[in-house]
């Protein structure tokens, strides 16, 4: 989207799911966000520790809020501390994230670097087709320059599906894509949990 439309400052994806965590002795279930290294450029979350800007950049990357921090290492600050995620894959915290709002759509408090082998970002990409059957998998934000008209991206939508959408029997599928652009403000009323779950792919705008 970035290289289609000058309009797109940043796009990104995050992929949620549900994993078994572990540091030390303490081990627990939660949701973390397999998220692209540039996802604090456009969902700009208040830093505790850390820099943002290259959290996620290494495939072994995990940012946690305060209140995950605590839960999983007893305390605010345990940037270079390792947590392993499903007893297999051990990650480094690079930073800490200020805890989130009640409000906030988003279901995570974790956020890991889509970069790893095994995250599902990756997967969706050695998969086009899966994902696009599913596109509640991954959720697709972007950040608009301050000239940039959402009428005439969405306009432009249609196409830019025809020019992307290419694997085997894509023609069959690309024709019941419908790509829809929502408020970042909205999507309690929208989505993620009921819009997105359905066969429209729905990016945010910010």
């Amino acid at each position: 989207m970035k290289l289609d439309f000058p309009g797109v400052q940043s796009a990104t994806r995050l992929a949620s799911e549900e994993v078994g965590l572990r540091h030390g002795d303490f081990e627990a279930s939660d949701y973390i966000a397999w998220a692209d290294p540039d996802v604090f450029e456009v969902l700009p979350l208040q830093v505790f520790a850390g820099n943002l800007r290259t959290a996620l950049e290494r495939p072994d990357a995990i940012v946690l809020t305060r209140q995950m921090a605590r839960k999983y290492f007893g305390r605010d600050d345990p940037i270079g501390e390792t947590i392993e995620i499903n007893r297999q894959h051990s990650m480094q915290v690079t930073a800490v994230l200020m805890d989130l709002p009640s409000n906030t759509h988003l279901e995570t408090r974790i956020f890991a670097s889509g970069r790893a082998a095994y995250s599902r970002l990756a997967v969706l990409d050695a998969m086009p087709g899966a994902a696009i059957h599913k596109p509640w998998d991954a959720l697709t934000y972007v950040r608009l320059s301050p000239t940039a008209s959402i009428d005439e991206l969405a306009r432009a939508l249609p196409d830019f599906i025809d020019r992307h959408v290419q694997f085997p029997g894509a023609d069959k599928i690309s024709a019941a894509i419908q790509l829809t652009l929502i408020p970042i403000a909205a999507i309690h009323l929208y989505g993620p949990g009921s819009a997105t779950r359905t066969t429209h792919w729905q990016p945010s705008v910010p």
